[in-house]
């Protein structure tokens, strides 16, 4: 099929069919692996409680998501046209894994939406723009990368941050603050006289 001197041709349409397909598949993975408190808790009689083995997965595989999700936002950030500066590459991939993860802990539909709105809209933009950096604008981006001072302590800030939201959920709600509230919430609902 021709149009005014284009060529649309099935490979094509297959091409951006098959990008747009694994990039929403990903944007998916990245969301929803984001957006709910990673350690696993187990059902005891004292209340949801996290044995060794549980909190060693987690902390062994904190690092790699944390890897995976920030190279995704830098890579979207990085690959689409926009006015963002090498210092921002840095710093909006990470304020946005924080703000996911915080969010996981106080308020997840807020976290889940989040985390599904912003993946998927990056990526959409990409896609749907097609305002993708040239080759020289990527290099010279990469070259200005060099220029900033951030001793590579990004990822590893972004995994201090989830450990401690981590410690303040699970110490402070799941073992402390959550036992307490039900009981206050029994002592409301015992019929009165009792």
């Amino acid at each position: 099929m021709a149009t005014d001197g284009f060529e649309i041709t099935f490979g094509q349409v297959l091409l951006f069919a098959l990008l747009i397909g694994v990039a929403a598949w990903v944007s998916f993975l990245v969301y929803r692996a984001m957006d709910h408190p990673r350690l696993v808790l187990t059902a005891t009689p004292d209340g949801p409680r996290a044995d060794v083995r549980n909190v060693v997965q987690y902390v062994i595989s904190m690092p790699f998501l944390i890897i995976l999700w920030w190279s995704f936002f830098f890579a979207v950030f990085l690959l689409n046209e926009n006015h963002i500066n090498a210092a921002q590459l840095f710093i909006f991939p990470s304020a946005l894994i924080i703000s996911i993860r915080a969010l996981a802990f106080l308020s997840p539909v807020t976290a889940r939406e989040l985390g599904k709105v912003l993946p998927v809209a990056l990526v959409a933009f990409v896609i749907l723009d097609g305002a993708i950096r040239s080759r020289a604008e990527i290099d010279e981006m990469l070259e200005q990368i060099d220029t900033i001072d951030t001793d590579f302590l990004v990822i590893p800030m972004v995994l201090f941050a989830d450990y401690v939201f981590t410690a303040i959920w699970y110490w402070g709600w799941i073992r402390w603050g959550q036992p307490r509230w039900n009981a206050r919430k029994a002592l409301r609902q015992a019929p009165s006289g009792q």
